[in-house]
Protein backbone atom coordinates (compact mmCIF):
# COMPACT_ATOMS: atom_id res chain seq x y z
CA UNK A 1 0.00 0.00 0.00
CA UNK A 2 1.20 3.41 -0.97
CA UNK A 3 2.57 6.16 1.58
CA UNK A 4 -0.32 8.27 0.82
CA UNK A 5 -3.53 6.10 0.87
CA UNK A 6 -1.63 5.15 4.40
CA UNK A 7 -1.76 8.88 5.09
CA UNK A 8 -5.55 8.95 3.96
CA UNK A 9 -6.21 6.32 6.23
CA UNK A 10 -5.22 7.68 9.35
CA UNK A 11 -6.44 10.99 8.80
CA UNK A 12 -10.03 9.04 8.44
CA UNK A 13 -9.95 6.75 11.38
CA UNK A 14 -8.43 9.78 13.26
CA UNK A 15 -11.27 12.06 12.06
CA UNK A 16 -13.87 9.10 13.06
CA UNK A 17 -12.47 9.07 16.49
CA UNK A 18 -12.46 12.24 16.79
CA UNK A 19 -16.34 12.43 15.45
CA UNK A 20 -17.07 10.27 18.16
CA UNK A 21 -15.31 11.98 21.09
CA UNK A 22 -17.41 15.44 19.89
CA UNK A 23 -20.51 13.19 20.29
CA UNK A 24 -19.90 11.89 23.40
CA UNK A 25 -18.83 15.39 24.80
CA UNK A 26 -22.73 16.28 23.90
CA UNK A 27 -23.85 13.62 25.38
CA UNK A 28 -22.29 13.54 28.86
CA UNK A 29 -21.03 17.13 29.53
CA UNK A 30 -20.00 15.79 33.27
CA UNK A 31 -16.93 14.14 31.92
CA UNK A 32 -15.91 16.69 29.65
CA UNK A 33 -12.49 16.28 31.36
CA UNK A 34 -11.78 12.70 30.29
CA UNK A 35 -13.21 13.03 26.66
CA UNK A 36 -10.91 16.64 25.82
CA UNK A 37 -7.83 14.37 27.37
CA UNK A 38 -8.77 11.70 24.07
CA UNK A 39 -9.41 14.12 21.73
CA UNK A 40 -6.23 15.69 22.92
CA UNK A 41 -4.71 12.10 22.52
CA UNK A 42 -6.20 11.05 19.32
CA UNK A 43 -4.61 14.31 17.78
CA UNK A 44 -1.42 14.23 19.09
CA UNK A 45 -1.18 9.88 17.95
CA UNK A 46 -2.87 11.32 14.64
CA UNK A 47 0.07 13.95 14.36
CA UNK A 48 2.99 11.03 15.01
CA UNK A 49 1.54 8.20 12.62
CA UNK A 50 1.60 10.91 9.41
CA UNK A 51 5.16 12.32 10.90
CA UNK A 52 6.14 8.66 11.00
CA UNK A 53 5.06 8.11 7.89
CA UNK A 54 6.60 10.82 6.24
CA UNK A 55 10.04 9.41 7.39
CA UNK A 56 10.25 5.65 7.19
CA UNK A 57 12.55 3.60 9.19
CA UNK A 58 15.25 2.38 5.51
CA UNK A 59 16.65 -0.47 7.09
CA UNK A 60 13.90 -2.28 8.26
CA UNK A 61 10.70 -1.55 6.20
CA UNK A 62 8.02 -4.45 7.17
CA UNK A 63 8.62 -3.90 10.87
CA UNK A 64 8.06 -0.63 10.51
CA UNK A 65 4.68 -0.77 9.12
CA UNK A 66 3.62 -3.52 11.34
CA UNK A 67 4.55 -1.21 14.17
CA UNK A 68 2.63 1.35 12.53
CA UNK A 69 -0.13 -0.85 12.28
CA UNK A 70 0.04 -1.91 16.00
CA UNK A 71 -0.29 1.64 16.82
CA UNK A 72 -2.99 2.80 14.92
CA UNK A 73 -5.04 -0.54 15.93
CA UNK A 74 -4.24 0.27 19.48
CA UNK A 75 -5.53 4.14 19.52
CA UNK A 76 -8.99 2.90 18.33
CA UNK A 77 -8.89 0.39 21.04
CA UNK A 78 -8.52 2.69 23.40
CA UNK A 79 -10.67 4.85 22.36
CA UNK A 80 -14.03 2.70 22.04
CA UNK A 81 -12.97 1.27 25.18
CA UNK A 82 -13.71 4.78 26.57
CA UNK A 83 -16.73 5.70 24.70
CA UNK A 84 -17.94 2.32 26.26
CA UNK A 85 -16.92 3.15 29.65
CA UNK A 86 -19.15 6.53 29.24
Amino acid sequence: MKRRTLKRLTNHLCGELFAECVVMSHIHKDKQQQIDQMMAKILNTQDGLIMRLSHVEPGNVKGFFKKYNQDLYALEKETDQMIREL
